[in-house]
C-alpha cells in the first residue's frame, strides 16, 4: 500500500540503524518508524540482528555468523568485506523499494561501512548523528581528560568506540580507522544533527561536504504520557519507594558504560546520602550492580519495559543525575524534563543547550563528583526552585521537542532531499 503526503507526494523511507530498541538512537530510529505512517509516510526498519520482543516486520540484516568476526573491527580497512549480509542488503535497495533511506547508529563493527559509502552516491539519504563517531573519525566521544587510568585501559581494547586520551590517537589502530574513513566516510545529500553543539562538530570538521547540516532536536513522546503529570508520591509508592523521602534517578540503557560517568554519579551520591536522608531510583542494565555500590542507601532497581514505566521513574524523582561524559541531546535528559523533574549534569554535549542558564536544572562547572553532590544538596533544599526549574522544563521540551514539530521537521528534510 503507497501512503500520500499532504503534498500529494508518496514516500516510502527504511529506517536503518543496529538495534530496535536499547540506546537513545535505537529509541530515535524505532520513534520515527512507528510514528511517520501518522503523517501518510511509509515505513520499514532493517537492523543489526533481531532480538526478543523485535516486531516480526523488522529485517535482520546482518549474518548470524559475523559476530565471531568483531574483534578483526580493529583494521576496518582490511576487514570491511567480512560484512557480508549488509553488503548484500544495502546493494539490493533500489526505488522499486523506497524513495529514501534514513541512516542512524552504523559503526561498532556490523555494517560494510564501504557499502553504505556507495548507497549514498547512488540512492537518497539523510543521516542521523548521535553521537561523534562520524565528524571525529572513528570516536563515539572524545573522552580526552574526563576518565580514569583503568576506564582507559578497558576501553582501548576491542572495536574501536571510545579512545579517551590523544596519546592513543596516532596509534596504528587509529590511523587505518581515520585513513578508511577519509576515503569512505558515507556522504549522504543531509545531515541531521539533534543538537547545536553536533551540526558546529558536523560542519568544522569538513567530512561532509556536499551534505545540507540540519539542526533538528529530537522529539519525546513523553509529553503524551499520563504518568508524566502523576502524583509525585503517588509514583514513589508504585515504585516501593519511601514517599516522605526525596529520590534521585540515575539512568541509562546499560549504567555500566564508562562514558555514561556512573563512577562520578554513584561518589556524589555518597557523599550526598553522608548529609541527607535520600534514596536512589536506578533505571537500566547494570542496576544491581550500582546498588551495590551505593550502599547502605536504599536504591529500587529497574528496567524500562515502556514509555509508562519511565514516566513513573521521571516521576518518582525529585533530581535526575546525568554524570555522562559525552552526550549529544539525550533522550533521557529530555524525558525527565518532559516530567517536571529537573536535572544535575556535567558541560558536555548538548546538555548546556537542554539546562540553559540553569533554568532546568543545574550545570556542574567542572567534571567533578563533590560539586554534582553540592548542586544535589542545594536544589533539595530548596523545594521551590525545583518547582521552578519543573515548570521551565516542561514548557522548554514543549516549546522545542514536541513529536508532532520533530515528525514535520524530518519529513520537511525528506522532501528537500527528494525534490534536489
Amino acid at each position: 500500500m503507497r501512503f500520500r503526503l499532504g503534498s500529494n507526494e508518496s514516500m516510502r523511507v527504511l529506517q536503518l540503524n543496529i538495534d530496535h530498541s536499547g540506546t537513545g538512537a535505537d529509541r530515535c530510529a524505532r520513534e520515527l518508524y512507528e510514528e511517520l505512517p501518522k503523517l501518510g509516510v511509509e515505513t520499514a526498519m532493517w537492523v543489526s540482528r533481531r532480538h526478543p520482543g523485535t516486531p516480526p516486520e523488522v529485517r535482520e540484516i546482518q549474518f548470524r555468523w559475523e559476530k565471531y568476526w568483531t574483534p578483526l573491527e580493529a583494521f576496518p580497512d582490511l576487514t570491511d568485506w567480512r560484512h557480508c549480509g549488509s553488503i548484500a542488503a544495502l546493494r539490493s535497495i533500489s526505488s522499486k523499494q523506497f524513495d529514501l533511506v534514513h541512516i542512524h547508529n552504523v559503526h561498532s563493527g556490523w555494517m560494510s561501512i564501504r557499502a553504505l559509502r556507495e548507497l549514498t552516491e547512488r540512492f537518497p539519504c539523510v543521516w542521523t548523528l548521535h553521537d561523534e563517531w562520524a565528524p571525529t573519525r572513528g570516536l563515539t566521544y572524545d573522552l580526552t581528560g574526563k576518565m580514569s587510568p583503568s576506564d582507559v585501559k578497558r576501553l582501548s581494547h576491542g572495536p574501536i568506540r571510545y579512545i579517551p586520551y590523544h596519546r592513543y590517537h596516532e596509534n596504528y589502530k587509529w590511523r587505518r580507522t581515520r585513513h578508511f574513513l577519509d576515503r569512505y566516510m558515507p556522504q549522504p545529500k543531509a545531515v541531521i544533527c539533534p543538537s547545536l553543539y553536533m551540526a558546529g562538530l558536523a560542519r568544522s570538521s569538513g567530512v561532509f561536504p556536499r551534505s545540507e547540516i540540519v539542526h533538528i532536536p529530537n522529539g519525546t513522546r513523553m509529553l503524551g504520557m499520563p504518568e508524566s503529570t502523576m502524583d509525585r508520591a503517588e509514583a514513589k509508592a508504585a515504585l516501593g519507594l519511601s514517599t516522605d523521602r526525596p529520590a534521585l534517578l540515575m539512568i541509562s540503557a546499560d549504567l555500566a558504560q564508562a562514558h555514561k560517568g556512573i563512577g562520578l554519579g554513584v561518589a556524589a551520591i555518597k557523599e550526598a546520602g553522608a548529609h541527607r536522608d535520600i534514596q536512589v531510583v536506578l533505571l537500566g542494565n547494570s542496576a544491581q550492580t550500582i546498588k551495590e555500590l551505593i550502599r547502605p542507601i536504599p536504591a529500587v532497581c529497574l528496567l524500562a519495559r515502556d514509555d509508562a514505566t519511565l514516566a513513573r521513574a521521571y516521576r518518582a524523582a525529585d533530581i535526575t543525575l546525568l554524570p555522562s561524559l559525552g552526550e549529544n541531546l539525550p533522550y533521557v535528559a529530555l524525558e525527565s524534563l518532559a516530567c517536571g523533574t529537573p536535572l544535575i549534569g556535567f558541560a558536555i554535549g548538548g546538555m548546556p543547550e537542554i539546562i540553559g542558564q540553569n533554568e532546568r536544572g543545574i550545570l556542574c562547572r567542572n567534571i567533578d563528583a563533590l560539586e554534582m553532590s553540592s548542586h544535589v544538596e542545594f536544589l533539595l533544599s530548596h523545594p521551590e526552585i525545583r518547582r521552578t526549574m519543573a515548570c521551565e522544563g516542561v514548557k522548554w521540551v514543549r516549546d522545542n521537542c514536541g513529536m508532532t514539530d520533530y515528525l514535520q521537521a524530518i519529513t520537511a528534510v525528506y522532501r528537500r532531499v527528494l525534490a534536489n
